[in-house]
């Protein structure tokens, strides 16, 4: 009965999610929408450049593999730039993969792996703020 609504929403982080794949971005969104949290969804490393400014997310999941860009670099444009922004990178890539270590080379703040684990991101996102 006594449910705590409002630790939840003051936890809510401002998520940017850059994935081409327009369906998988569709669930991922609805996902942090259901966990409390504002989102946008962009589909390319330029587009997602501009929301950055734009919006100034407090937290970012990033595919690594764009159709115009790597998501390493939108990962050193935010480090490079000193944005706030956690940066979690979503990749299918396996541990070994070069853009897997390119883009760690920029400290991602954490590394999810596809299939998404659910829980972890939930727990991720539960420690941004």
């Amino acid at each position: 009965m006594g449910h705590t609504m409002n630790a939840a929403t003051s936890l809510k982080c401002r998520t940017l999610i850059v994935e081409d794949d327009r369906d998988s971005c569709d669930a991922l969104a609805t996902l942090v929408r259901r966990l409390g949290h504002d989102v946008e969804c962009v589909e390319t490393a330029g587009a997602a450049l501009v929301k950055l400014e734009e919006w100034q997310p407090d937290c970012v999941l990033l595919d690594l593999m764009l159709p115009d860009a790597q998501g390493g670099l939108i990962l050193r444009r935010i480090r490079t730039s000193n944005m706030p922004a956690r940066v979690a990178v979503i990749t299918a890539a396996g541990a070994e993969s070069l853009v897997l270590k390119h883009a760690a080379a920029y400290n991602p703040d954490a590394v999810f792996l596809k299939p998404l684990d659910h829980r972890q991101l939930r727990e991720w996102l539960d420690t941004v703020n």
